[in-house]
């Protein structure tokens, strides 16, 4: 995914840890302002801002 980041980096530039972000990420993708994917190692997620949420 083109400028995407894993929910790890996003806690780390937040200064917080993965899973307190992830009903945030949840309710931003509900919104449809981000997409979550399953990296290609399938350990993490890809999270990418769409239009909307720009």
């Amino acid at each position: 995914m083109a400028n995407s980041k894993k929910l790890s980096e996003l806690a780390a530039i937040e200064g917080a840890q993965a899973q307190s972000l992830t009903r945030v990420v949840q309710d931003l993708e509900r919104q449809g302002r981000v997409t979550r994917r399953r990296s290609s190692d399938k350990r993490c997620q890809d999270i990418q801002v769409t239009k909307t949420g720009e």
